[in-house]
């Protein structure tokens, strides 16, 4: 997979290879930037991206219509879109006629940080996020601050939260610069706006050559996975009760929080470090605390797909630009969390 980046869009038509049929999968919400964006002729479909349409039923809707258009097995596709865009359009290539290739134009920088990049395509399924899913990479990503200029603070912090996450993983003195730059970040500054861009862009490359050398998740893969195992217990909790009030960059931010913790109570990591990256986050105004009892996301915590035979691989951090792969016993794990 090769990533571009560049502050417009006029590039991306550069990047489309030879097919017999472009097809577009683009959220409803940015289809405007379709002008700037030049493409040949292409066949477009529009969608609602969010959570609740990222399903079964959403994909079969997609197959049809790619049927009706005519596409075939060498049709190219490009995702336009946020995360949920890129799961979706990644997915759906993926199964159809058993593969096409296809591109991604992440739009969101939780997107173009972490969701566009490795190849993980999926959907959700009774509230649990990504259950049905398949690993396949596509041509490459085109990344650009251009779709920023509409996102509010949130949806920036969204991204900022896997861009520390990434960097906590691989190099502690990119998440301090990284850190303190997002404190201070102004979303009406052009200056910002590029660096933010290259940030991102060194974000995916350090991702992409993670995933790279672990495509299937058998080992430091698994590393991308810090905060996750209680961020997705938190967004499952959400779903069951209606709650729209914690997005996925905060249920990480927590989740990542309390793993810190979790590292601290049994040794894994100093008091220093769990209270550096609760003040980085709290200046940037990532959430630290869990608005549900532990007990609960414990509790939850046992419908986690990286479970196996009972166990599971919970990514521990243990200072910055280092983590730990610790396999654990579910039922252990749940009572470490209760006596947090």
């Amino acid at each position: 997979m090769d990533l571009y980046a560049h502050t417009d869009l006029a590039h991306i038509k550069s990047y489309i290879p030879p097919c017999s049929s472009l097809f577009v999968i683009i959220d409803r919400a940015v289809k405007s930037y379709l002008k700037e964006m030049e493409l040949p002729e292409c066949k477009v479909i529009a969608i609602t991206a969010d959570e609740h349409h990222k399903s079964l039923g959403s994909v079969e809707r997609i197959y049809k219509r790619l049927l009706k258009m005519g596409a075939d097995r060498e049709s190219f596709i490009i995702g336009i879109g946020g995360g949920v865009v890129s799961d979706i359009a990644g997915f759906v290539a993926a199964t159809y006629m058993r593969g096409v290739r296809f591109g991604l134009v992440p739009t969101t920088p939780l997107a173009q940080a972490d969701a566009a990049v490795g190849g993980k395509n999926g959907v959700n399924l009774l509230g649990y996020k990504n259950i049905i899913g398949t690993i396949r990479q596509g041509e490459w990503i085109y990344l650009s601050s251009r779709f920023f200029a509409t996102l509010s603070q949130r949806q920036l912090c969204d991204g900022f939260t896997e861009i520390l996450k990434t960097f906590i993983i691989t190099d502690g003195s990119l998440y301090r610069e990284s850190a303190d730059f997002f404190a201070s970040y102004n979303s009406l500054s052009d200056s910002h706006k590029e660096r933010l861009n290259k940030i991102i862009a060194t974000c995916a490359a350090h991702k992409l050559r993670i995933v790279e050398s672990d495509q299937f998740e058998r080992g430091c893969r698994r590393f991308l996975n810090l905060g996750h195992t209680f961020g997705h217990a938190i967004e499952r909790i959400v779903a069951d009760s209606s709650d729209n009030e914690i997005s996925h960059g905060e249920a990480v931010s927590i989740g990542l929080m309390v793993a810190a913790k979790l590292s601290l109570k049994i040794g894994k990591c100093s008091s220093s470090f769990v209270a550096q990256l609760t003040e980085d986050f709290n200046r940037i105004g990532l959430p630290t605390e869990s608005p549900y009892p532990l007990n609960l996301l414990a509790e939850y915590i046992s419908m986690d797909k990286k479970r196996v035979a009972g166990k599971i691989h919970f990514i521990l951090p243990l200072d910055f630009g280092k983590v730990e792969d610790y396999l654990v016993d579910m039922s252990l794990l749940k009572k470490m969390i209760t006596e947090l």
